[in-house]
This record gives structure tokens, C-alpha cells and sequence, in this order.
């Protein structure tokens, strides 16, 4: 049985090791896409010049100084960068160590090499499972970071256009 259990470990923290990986992955895609919505809004708006404020009769039919698409790209702007933010911060934490007391407890108790590495491929896996919660999560806030970041094209176009 010491080849299964210390296969069943290598398998399970191998995966830790992965998910690490790929949650730093997806942390550091978030920031690309933060740089990207600030890209995106600093060129149009260099384009767009004074269009983005509203002026003279038109003020009437603005809030804050801003028309309707001048809101849309605000709104499109900030909601790209704080799904971002939320993306790279990771609110919520993950397992990738297992604990170094089972070692001691199992070491103590005269429990065998088999047991150990067993209950460790356990902690493991039942901490792939928490940490794919989180992954999926940080891949969603980057999808949405991602799509408000480039819809903001369409309004800044017809802003320009207008």
C-alpha cells in the first residue's frame, strides 16, 4: 500500500500546485485588463476632446454635466476596473500548503508513512475542491472586467460620431 498512498499524495498536491498557478494566472490577466479599460478610456477620450461634457442648451438634458453615453462609458469604465480589482485581490482565500501538524500528530501518536500520506492526499483534495470555488470566481470577474472594458468601444464611437 506505499506506493498507492504516496502516489494518491503526489496526485493531490500535484493539483494544488496547478491551481496555484493557474489562479496567479488569471490574478495577473486581471491587471492586464484594468490596463486595458484605462487604455481604452484615455485614448477615446483624447479623441472625443470636450464631447464627453455637456454644454450650453444641451445642458438640460444631462446629469452632472454628462449626457446619457458619456454615463454609459463611466459606468462601462468603473465597472470594468472594479471587477479587476476584485479579480486581483481575491477576496476570498485559498489552500495551497498543507499543514505540517498532521505530520507531527501522525509522528507522535507512532501512527505509519501509509496513514500520513493518505490523510494528506485527503486535506488535499478537499482543498481543490474549495480553491476551484475561488478560481471560477476570479475567471468570472475577469470575464466581466474584460467585456465592460471593451464595450466601452461602441459608446465612446457614437459619442465621437454624435
Amino acid at each position: 500500500m506505499g506506493e498507492a498512498a504516496k502516489t494518491a499524495y503526489d496526485l493531490a498536491y500535484g493539483q494544488l500546485r496547478s491551481q496555484k498557478m493557474d489562479l496567479q494566472f488569471f490574478r495577473g490577466q486581471a491587471s492586464f485588463a484594468a490596463a486595458v479599460s484605462g487604455l481604452i478610456a484615455t485614448v477615446f477620450s483624447s479623441i472625443a476632446g470636450e464631447k464627453f461634457i455637456t454644454s450650453g442648451n444641451q445642458a438640460t438634458h444631462s446629469f452632472f454635466g454628462m449626457n446619457l453615453i458619456a454615463w454609459l462609458i463611466t459606468i462601462s469604465f468603473a465597472l470594468s476596473v472594479g471587477f479587476a480589482v476584485k479579480a486581483f485581490t481575491g477576496w476570498r482565500s485559498c489552500v495551497f500548503d498543507l499543514n505540517p501538524k498532521t505530520a507531527i500528530y501522525h509522528s507522535r501518536n507512532e501512527l505509519s508513512y501509509d496513514e500520513l500520506m493518505l490523510k494528506l492526499a485527503a486535506d488535499a483534495d478537499g482543498y481543490f475542491d474549495q480553491n476551484e470555488d475561488v478560481i471560477k470566481e476570479t475567471r468570472l470577474y475577469l470575464s466581466l472586467a474584460l467585456v465592460f472594458a471593451w464595450g466601452q468601444i461602441p459608446a465612446w464611437i457614437v459619442l465621437i460620431l454624435s
